[in-house]
C-alpha cells in the first residue's frame, strides 16, 4: 500500500445479510364488531361520535342500570379501542358505576398514550377516594406533556391527600 493511502479491507465471507423491512402497520378497526353487536353498546358509541351529548347520557344510564352486563364490555373498550374519546367516555362510565373497577384498574389508565383516557382517570380516582395511585398522579402533575393532564393531577393530588 503507497503511503498516505488507506488500505483496502476486504469484504467478509460468507453471505450478506438481507435486510429485513419493517412490518407494514396494521390499521385498528373501529370498536370490534363483537362488542358492538349490542344494541345499546352501539347506541352508546355512536352518541360519543357524533357528540350527541343527550344519546350518551341516555345509554350511560342504560348502562349503569345493567352495570353487571357492561362492566366487562366498557373495560374492554377501555383498554382497546383505537378511539381516545371513546377510551375517555369508558372509564368515566365506569367511574359511575354502583361498584365500579378496582382502583388498579383506573391507575393502569392514566399509562394511556392520549391524555383524554388519562384526564378521565384522573377524574374517576378523585371522585372514587383511591389513594392508591398517589405517587403516579404526582408523577403526572410535574411531568405530563398535556397541560390540561398536570392541571387535573394537581387537582386530584390535593383532593386525594386531603382525603
Amino acid at each position: 500500500t503507497p503511503p498516505g493511502s488507506v488500505p483496502r479491507v476486504p469484504p467478509p465471507e460468507g453471505p450478506r445479510p438481507v435486510p429485513v423491512p419493517p412490518p407494514a402497520p396494521v390499521a385498528k378497526p373501529a370498536l370490534a364488531s363483537e362488542l358492538r353487536q349490542d344494541p345499546l353498546i352501539d347506541r352508546w358509541y355512536r352518541s360519543i361520535q357524533r357528540r350527541d351529548v343527550p344519546g350518551v347520557m341516555e345509554a350511560q344510564a342504560s348502562l349503569q342500570q345493567r352495570e353487571a352486563e357492561s362492566r366487562v364490555v366498557l373495560e374492554r373498550i377501555a383498554l382497546e379501542e383505537p378511539d381516545a374519546r371513546v377510551r375517555a367516555f369508558s372509564v368515566t362510565a365506569l367511574s359511575r358505576f354502583k361498584a365500579p373497577p378496582a382502583g388498579a384498574f383506573f391507575i393502569g389508565r392514566l399509562e394511556d398514550g392520549d391524555h383524554g383516557p388519562r384526564l378521565a382517570a384522573l377524574a374517576a380516582l378523585e371522585k372514587l377516594g383511591i389513594r392508591d395511585g398517589l405517587s403516579r398522579v404526582e408523577q403526572l402533575a410535574s411531568g405530563d406533556p398535556h397541560e390540561e393532564v398536570r392541571a387535573a393531577a394537581l387537582k386530584t393530588a390535593a383532593t386525594l391527600r386531603a382525603k
